[in-house]
């Protein structure tokens, strides 16, 4: 694991009871081994949007950014693993975001007004 990792590991610690806490982080600090090792080890479910390069494949189960962005504004897609009980979910507003998840996934969706 990265740096990003290490700080999150290391504040994660210092969390009195972990395990009924839910983290949430930028893409800085998330990879799939995070999301893994902290559901696994301390029972944290946690969120957080991630770097294309840190998909390990999943990134070729969901459509490119210029597909998403053809079927328009708020357009989405979702792979999940099973296995890893790791959601991640790619959607597109203004630009395309993706973000990995051990405890939510793309629904209920809901149209909002700006």
């Amino acid at each position: 694991m990265g740096l990003g990792s290490k700080v999150v590991l290391a504040l994660t610690k210092s969390i009195h009871q972990p395990a009924c806490k839910i983290l949430c982080f930028d893409n800085f600090f998330t990879s799939i081994e995070l999301l893994q090792y902290l559901r696994e080890e301390y029972g944290v479910f946690a969120l957080g949007t991630i770097r294309a390069n840190r998909l390990r494949g999943a990134e070729k189960k969901l459509p490119t950014d210029k597909n998403l962005k053809k079927k328009g504004r708020g357009s989405h897609a979702q792979v999940v693993c099973n296995k890893n009980k790791i959601v991640v979910i790619k959607w597109y507003d203004n630009k395309c975001v993706t973000a990995a998840s051990t405890f939510v996934d793309a629904h209920p969706i809901q149209t909002v007004s700006r």
